[in-house]
């Protein structure tokens, strides 16, 4: 067997940077979604290649253009009487993150602060974010609400609440990444065919001009050419999208430069923090067909209708407890008048499925799994009970 020459050795360790490039570590509790050849309208399902106890490991689309979105669920239950570190809800999500149950009062509040991907108050750890900027923006949102008197808090809660399912403004954030992006997602995808198809034919001598030096150096001067108005270009991107963010610009810029195969996936980079906790539904609507929103929706409204046990931690305080069901309560609403402004009705979300064959005696009703035992329970969704499988004319009632 011939062994592989230096420049089929070099096209090798490209194309595993390009795919160590579409890896993507999503932690409990969040949400991928994943773009096919440049459209949410027909989306791919994240495909889940491991993961453990701390996350997934997902492989995001193969295309220079498509992009990944991350939703994280927000970890907080949030009302006017203080803050508790547990939420119910896990809409689109398999599993759910640890969560500790602490309770807070706003005075405790005033000195939140973020140290890397984790938020603190009053010396304990609030959350743990999956990333720095998200860890950010949430102690950012607990400052200000703190710093609120109590008349204003209550109005300065229902406003905060309101934009996580603003469609509006998911609107405008996909809209802004899209024409952000432009430019780097066209000279990435010509940088793209440059550098695979184009110089695959010209190794092998497959285009109609003989492979001399001449014909290489230009090659090479049009590679680094593409290679560097790439870069130039994400920056330009990240600039329009993250103008504060200048660290992380020139770390951009630091890595890009070590690998051609870095640029190439920019624009999905550039993507992955862009709703920060934007409800995911909220982002659904924002970037998927109507067909496919509609299926989301029905996955967030089970669960926020049976959401995974247990529906709140053990050994909380009463004040504790309301601060979780009022917090719930205000999410519903804000569910609800969401799927209102889309003309979705609720009850078209919430039908019984229908048994695959005649033993299915039972079902999940947040994950619609399906048993043959009547009293079977749910372990994927935390042991919740399951409902019994109308048979004949009970699955129209």
């Amino acid at each position: 067997m011939s062994s592989l020459s230096d420049v089929e050795w070099i096209y090798i360790v490209l194309t595993v940077m390009y795919a160590s490039e579409m890896l993507i570590w999503v932690r409990p509790g969040s949400i991928a979604f994943v773009s096919s050849w440049g459209t949410f309208g027909s989306r791919v399902s994240s495909r889940r290649l491991t993961g453990n106890g701390q996350g997934n490991l997902v492989l995001g689309w193969v295309a220079p253009f498509d992009v990944t979105f991350i939703a994280e669920t927000f970890p907080l239950s949030i009302t006017r009487d203080g803050v508790v570190a547990f939420v119910a809800a896990a809409p689109l999500a398999s599993d759910r993150r640890e969560q500790s149950g602490r309770e807070w009062s706003w005075s405790q509040l005033a000195d939140v602060s973020a140290d890397e991907r984790e938020v603190h108050a009053g010396g304990k750890v609030v959350h743990r974010a999956g990333s720095k900027s998200r860890a950010q923006q949430l102690a950012n949102d607990l400052r200000r609400l703190a710093a609120c008197d109590d008349r204003s808090r209550a109005q300065a809660i229902e406003d905060w609440r309101r934009g996580r399912f603003d469609v509006s403004l998911a609107t405008n954030r996909w809209n802004q990444w899209q024409e952000a992006t432009l430019a780097l997602r066209i000279t990435a995808t010509m940088f793209f065919i440059w550098v695979y198809p184009v110089g695959i034919l010209l190794h092998y001598g497959w285009l109609p001009f003989p492979s001399d030096r001449w014909v290489t150096n230009i090659y090479l001067a049009i590679l680094f050419a593409g290679w560097w108005l790439t870069v130039g270009c994400a920056w330009m991107a990240h600039r329009s999208l993250y103008e504060e963010k200048t660290l992380d610009r020139w770390k951009q810029l630091s890595y890009s430069l070590l690998s051609p195969a870095v640029p190439l996936r920019l624009s999905d980079q550039l993507g992955r923090e862009l709703f920060g906790w934007m409800h995911p539904l909220a982002i659904s609507a924002a970037i998927d067909s109507s067909t496919k929103f509609k299926d989301v929706a029905a996955l967030v409204l089970r669960d926020a209708t049976y959401p995974m046990l247990p529906e709140q931690p053990p050994e909380i305080s009463e004040l504790a407890i309301g601060i979780i069901r009022d917090s719930r309560i205000a999410d519903e609403v804000c569910l609800t008048t969401l799927l209102a402004s889309r003309n979705v009705v609720q009850t078209s979300l919430l039908t019984v499925p229908e048994a695959v064959d005649e033993t299915v005696a039972s079902y999940c009703p947040r994950c619609l799994h399906e048993f043959t035992v009547d009293d079977a329970i749910c372990d994927s969704c935390g042991g919740r009970p399951c409902v019994s499988m109308p048979r004949g004319d009970e699955t129209n009632d």
